[in-house]
């Protein structure tokens, strides 16, 4: 039963981290090769290869559905981190960290860690258009089993539904994280809240 409800807990985490990657409509200017090309050329200066590989994960969908640009990114994380400290880009961690949790969605000790990166280099800068924190903390109450509080979760929540407008294409950006925030009461047993974002 207990590796029943982990799996179903992991499958959660996926789809809303899948969804709210999914969930942005901007376009890329250059395509994932180009991207992947500059990134890789080591003779290029350092901030122009990162902009590349932060072009490309700031602005695609789903990595933890594996489409084929993610195969061959994921492995550049580790390497995007390490550069990003490097040139002060502090804006960058947070969406990295997050993706180094993808990168490591079957290590329990590395997607806790990741989540906690991910939250305390938003603290200091977050340019990512993804809600960093809201999933940080998803994971950390599910994944890692720990005591996340509401006011956390609600608020930024609050952050994700100020910034959209009132459109149906932003309302339904809305309704995975709001599935995910039923499903977080849920978990809590707090049900009647829960039955009010189900």
């Amino acid at each position: 039963m207990e590796i029943l409800n982990r799996q179903i807990h992991l499958k959660y985490i996926l789809i809303v981290v899948g969804i709210l990657f999914s969930s942005i409509l901007y376009g890329q200017t250059k395509t994932d090769d180009k991207l992947y090309t500059i990134w890789k050329d080591s003779s290029k200066p350092e901030t122009v290869r990162l902009e590349a590989i932060w072009d490309r994960m700031n602005i695609d969908s789903m990595p933890n559905q594996e489409p084929e640009w993610w195969k061959r990114w994921q492995k550049e994380i580790k390497e995007a981190i390490e550069l990003t400290i490097k040139n002060d880009k502090k804006g960058y961690l947070p969406l990295f960290y997050m993706m180094s949790l993808q990168a490591c969605a079957s290590n329990t000790e590395c997607m806790c860690t990741a989540a906690h990166k991910a939250i305390e280099s938003a603290k200091v800068a977050n340019a990512s258009k993804l809600p960093i924190v809201f999933e940080a903390y998803y994971v950390l109450a599910f994944e890692c089993n720990e005591n996340v509080k509401d006011e956390d979760m609600i608020n930024e929540f609050n952050k994700m539904k100020s910034a959209l407008t009132n459109t149906p294409d932003y309302l339904k950006q809305l309704r995975e994280p709001t599935l995910a925030l039923g499903y977080y009461y849920s978990r809590k047993e707090k049900y009647p809240k829960a039955l009010s974002y189900l």
